[in-house]
Parts: C-alpha cells; structure tokens; sequence
C-alpha cells in the first residue's frame, strides 16, 4: 500500500500500525538558489545578504527583528555611536514539508540558524503557500536531552490557532488514512479498513473542558486531551496521539485530492519509495529532525 498524504501520528503498543512517521526534507542553498521543493513552489530563493525568501517567484522580506536572528555581524553601542563588529559563526540550514498532511501547520519552509560554541539556536517558520513569516523561536540546550523553546514575538506574523475545549466539537467522523473514528457525545469507536479497533473505542465523559474519560471495553479508565482547531481534531491518549481531519470538510477534500495526486503520479513506481512528491513521483529525500509542537 502506496503511503498517502493524511498521516496519523500514534505511540502505540497495540500492534496495529497506526502511525506514518513524519519528518522534514533537507534543502540545499546553492548560490542563493533553494533546491528541494516542488516545482508548485518554484523558483526559491534566499538572499541571505537582504534576508529575502522567494517561494513560487514570490519575495518575502523577513522583519528586522528575525533579520537580527542572524549573527553576520553584531553592532554596538560605543560611546554613543553604533559600531559594527565581527558576527559569530553559526550554521545555516533549510528544510521542508508540504507533504505532512493535516496539521495545525501548512506546507512550511523551516529556516534553522545554530550559532557555533553556543548552547541555543533559533528557529524561523514560513508558509510557503501564502508566504509568510509563521512564527520564530530560541531553542535553548538546558541538557544533552532536554531543552526549551522561548517565542519571538513577531507582531502581525504569528499563527492563530482557534481553540475548542467544548467535547460538541469533537462529534462527527474523523479520519486519517485507513483509520475511520466516529465520535458521538458519550462514546468514541474506530475502524481500520472498515475493521473494528478496541483502541481508542469505549465510553468518554467529562472531566473538564479540554480533558473527558474513556472507559475502554475491558473496563479500564484512562483521562484524554483534546483540541480541534478548525477541521482538525487532535487527540492526546495514554498511549498516543491522533491527529484527525473531519471527514466532509474542505480541508479533508483538500487532502484527498493530494493522495489522489500523489498516487496517480506514484503508478508503476515501488511501493516502498519515500513520502509522495507533489511534482508526481516518490522520491527518497533526505530527512532532518521532527518538529516537535
């Protein structure tokens, strides 16, 4: 089975493979050009002396407080007078994914600036449908496996998410990829390839907005976050999280005709090729971390 472009994102011991992992693909700056994305976001760009991104020939010029984010040179303030100092040394890579599925994040072009002999870096986000500045953040190492994000405050830029803590939001059919979950007021149920899944299946109740029980079928109780934004529903379960798109709405029909795309243009091509490319075929790209959120 071909993968498809709606993804379902689970830790789970249950033997059933829910989950497709997703990771970002490794673009390369070469003499200003970005190689890597389709051709849908072609020509692309960066000016990294103007700190200016081009996506589908169209320019986006990062605002001066994400242009500081970049230390080519520092200056300061000497007796009044701003002087202009030598920068730090620092890392510069691109990487991508349009092909993530549904997600609280369009397609998205990942700028990571990792400053050389420090203990943070910073990270800027762009969509590259509408091309624009999604958010930027400082990334910083507290030990070899735990760190923190600090927010950039980017007036005008950040993303909106629109929060629904009320359970009515949640009832209706949600799918990704082979997996179908039915949410009704009092129970949740799913299906795999119209099969019957007993995880997450059982009767939920209200604990507080945002948070309800699940009684599973064996009996055991377990409590569950969830957030729908927009059309997509995330479900944050002992044992993993889905991430759903409401079966019916634009974007579930959006999706669709990206799996439709993805799988036409896949035809005659091995199954076990990577992630689908928009520009119609499955090629093996390199990966770089997930993204955590």
């Amino acid at each position: 089975m071909k993968k498809g472009v709606i993804l379902l994102v689970l830790g789970c011991s249950l033997g059933i493979n829910f989950a497709l992992a997703h990771q970002d693909t490794i673009l390369k700056l070469k003499n200003g050009t970005l190689e890597g994305l389709p051709k849908v976001f072609q020509p692309a760009r960066f000016d990294l002396e103007k700190k200016v991104l081009t996506i589908g020939g169209k320019d986006l010029q990062l605002p001066p407080v994400v242009e500081r984010l970049f230390p080519d040179a520092r200056e300061e303030d000497i007796f009044g007078k701003l002087q202009t100092v030598e920068g730090v040394p620092y890392d510069l890579t691109f990487s991508a994914s349009w092909y993530h599925g549904p997600s609280m994040l369009p397609p998205y072009l990942r700028i990571r600036i990792t400053p050389k002999e420090r203990d943070f870096r910073f990270e800027i986000l762009v969509d590259i449908q509408a091309v624009k500045l999604l958010d930027a953040e400082m990334i910083v190492s507290l030990s070899p496996n735990s760190s923190q994000s600090i927010p950039i405050a980017i007036k005008g830029s950040n993303r909106v998410i629109p929060f629904d803590g009320a359970w009515e939001s949640a009832i209706g059919t949600w799918q990704s990829g082979t997996i179908v979950v039915n949410i009704s007021q009092d129970a949740i149920s799913a299906t795999d390839r119209g099969k019957a899944v007993e995880y997450p299946a059982g009767a939920v109740s209200v604990v507080k907005p945002g948070v309800m029980s699940l009684r599973l079928p064996d009996g055991a109780e377990e409590e569950f976050e969830f957030l729908r934004s927009g059309d997509i529903l995330n479900l944050y379960l002992k044992r993993g999280g889905f991430e759903l798109v409401l079966v019916g709405s634009e974007t579930y029909e959006f999706y669709q005709r990206l799996n439709q795309e993805a799988e036409q243009g896949s035809a005659g091509q091995p199954a076990s090729r990577s992630e689908p490319d928009l520009e119609g075929g499955d090629k093996p790209q390199p990966k770089s971390e997930e993204r955590s959120r």
